[in-house]
């Protein structure tokens, strides 16, 4: 579906542009979500300071020069798409870390593998949850005699 757009929105080219620009803006949303929310394991910070660290970064990932043929270009929907994705990922694996529901395990592993469909340089999520298990590691040594990032 998305290697033929006009089956979709047809060659309404505004319609694309909108449909790019809201993946953008959720991808945004995202991001504020999954820094506050990783401030709160890896940082001192109170509520507030979290917040606006949370908002200067999704700022910048909103206006970033990078982001601008993601946005601009029709055929550029797959970046968005994939960074939904890829967030969406991390946000239900992070939400396992702090419930140990295998369910949100599980949805964290399918938006990944559709993140890796849709682009695949999504792949770097993977170095992304070890970077993440190694600081949590760091901040809170593991009680048990083995290290496995999936045990919360």
């Amino acid at each position: 579906p998305v290697a033929n757009p006009p089956s979709v929105k047809g060659r309404n080219a505004a319609a694309w542009h909108i449909l790019v620009l809201l993946l953008h803006s959720a991808a945004t949303i995202l991001v504020f979500t999954e820094t506050k929310k990783s401030l709160t394991y890896l940082s001192s910070l109170d509520e507030n300071d979290r917040r606006l660290v949370s908002a200067l970064a999704a700022g910048i990932f909103a206006v970033h020069p990078a982001q601008v043929e993601s946005v601009a270009w029709i055929s550029g929907l797959v970046n968005p798409l994939g960074a939904i994705l890829v967030l969406a990922a991390v946000y239900f694996y992070l939400q396992y870390r702090e419930s140990n529901r295998v369910s949100l395990l599980a949805g964290s592993l399918g938006l990944f593998a559709l993140a890796v469909l849709a682009k695949e340089n999504s792949l770097v999520l993977l170095l992304i949850v070890a970077i993440s298990c190694i600081q949590l590691w760091m901040i809170h040594p593991p009680q048990h005699q083995y290290l496995l990032c999936l045990h919360p």
